[in-house]
């Protein structure tokens, strides 16, 4: 007996997505209702393979994001399979995600700089002549707070789904309530001093209801920000004609803050549920590092011109950067391929670790009974919490020496775990 698609839907999203948030509920309820109408389906077993295919071709023809196709295309597929256990003998089909060549990092924009945001304060008062106050205080506490702009148009003090709380000890911190942002979970989280600063000007006396008074929809302040960003002549995506928005603020908050704490203080600040997302705030700062070394040797050498400093390239002993490197790039295939068969574990290190590693204060634990990394080796990641980009990402970060990493494949017929931490080889010496 064949299950009309109408039935199958709510039966999904009664029993199956019933412990789930009510915006996903109906997130999911609307993806399957529009597959079900664009694909003409009766009932669950008219849900074929080929018909997933045109309705996601369809989504991107629309010019929906890969990243947006790829989410509809899981949603739809996890309904399919709790169908398939639920309504034997139905089987759901197997449509596995496109590859593309070449992943983007902040496809939409990017992390705008202080002379930029100074600019976009300054144009508040051309968009919005009559509140123009409320309207910068609003800009400033986006950019101080890396929050996201729905939770900046809902926080407010000391109640409410985003809410500002005093701690015994007069610090300011984030109470989000359970089910309000993507993760779903009741906690109170720190906010970084500048913030807290910038809400500790508000007397205790005003300190009640929205923190920054703006009484409008979501749509219109988005509307409001991106004319700002403008008239302000602030591009963040070229390709696009993309100008400056409220997340470009939240970007510009990660990017600061990259440079000043380590990855997993980040997430918390950031509020990532995966480290990858947050790594890839880390790509430039580890681009940029390298490049203020090579300016330092550039420097050292006598500021000499490449044609000048082309025969010291050839002389014995020294190797060439392109050499360098390709041995870099093999030594890195090899540690992911043996992480992705699940014989390395990735380690961030605690500044106080390599500090006193260098000054022979902390030496790595060796001894077979112990079996632990050392404590101050913290937040172990696997290879599957990474993509491409955060695969690239980490391998600066072991380069730098803020990873490190332990190679199980090095105990294999020991009957014990390695303790002592690796690092990258010196490249430079071919060592």
């Amino acid at each position: 007996m064949s299950v009309r698609w109408t039935d199958f839907v709510d039966r999904y999203q009664g029993e199956e997505l019933s412990q789930q948030k009510e915006t996903s509920r109906r997130d999911v309820r609307s993806i399957l209702t529009k597959f079900g109408e664009a694909a003409d389906l009766a009932t669950l077993d008219q849900a074929t393979a080929s018909e997933l295919s045109k309705f996601l071709a369809g989504l991107a023809d629309r010019k929906l994001s890969p990243h947006s196709v790829d989410t509809r295309r899981r949603q739809i597929l996890a309904s399919l399979r709790w169908a398939q256990r639920i309504f034997p003998p139905y089987r759901a089909p197997d449509l596995p995600r496109k590859r593309r060549a070449k992943p983007q990092r902040y496809q939409k924009g990017r992390a705008i700089t202080l002379e930029e945001f100074e600019r976009l304060l300054g144009k508040a008062a051309k968009v919005r002549p009559n509140d123009a106050a409320i309207w910068k205080r609003f800009l400033e506490g986006l950019w101080l707070s890396g929050l996201r702009l729905g939770e900046g148009l809902q926080l407010s003090w000391n109640d409410g789904p985003f809410a500002i709380v005093e701690s015994r000890n007069d610090s300011l911190g984030l109470q989000i309530a359970e089910g309000a942002d993507k993760s779903g979970k009741a906690r109170l989280l720190p906010l970084v001093p500048e913030f807290q600063a910038f809400l500790q000007r508000t007397p205790r006396g005003a300190r009640h209801g929205s923190v920054f008074g703006i009484n409008l929809s979501r749509k219109r302040v988005i509307k409001s920000i991106s004319a700002m960003g403008k008239a302000a002549g602030i591009v963040v995506n070229k390709a696009a004609g993309k100008y400056a928005s409220a997340h470009d603020l939240r970007r510009s908050f990660g990017t600061r803050w990259a440079y000043r704490v380590e990855s997993q203080i980040l997430q918390v600040l950031m509020r990532h549920e995966s480290i990858e997302t947050t790594l890839r705030y880390y790509v430039d700062r580890g681009a940029e590092r390298i490049d203020a070394s090579l300016w330092e040797q550039f420097k050292t050498d006598g500021g000499q011109t490449i044609e000048a400093f082309e025969p010291q390239l050839q002389a014995p002993g020294k190797r060439s950067w392109a050499d360098m490197m390709e041995q870099v790039d093999a030594w890195w295939d090899g540690v992911w391929e043996r992480a992705k068969a699940g014989h390395v574990r990735f380690y961030e290190v605690e500044p106080e670790w390599l500090e006193g590693l260098a000054e022979n204060q902390v030496q790595p634990l060796t001894a077979p009974e112990e079996n632990q990394v050392p404590p101050l080796l913290a937040y172990e990641m696997q290879a599957d919490d990474f993509d491409d980009v955060g695969r690239e990402s980490l391998k600066w970060q072991v380069l730098n020496g803020t990873m490190v990493y332990l190679d199980l494949s090095q105990a294999e017929g020991m009957g014990f775990e390695p303790t002592t931490p690796c690092g990258a080889p010196d490249f430079e010496s071919g060592r």
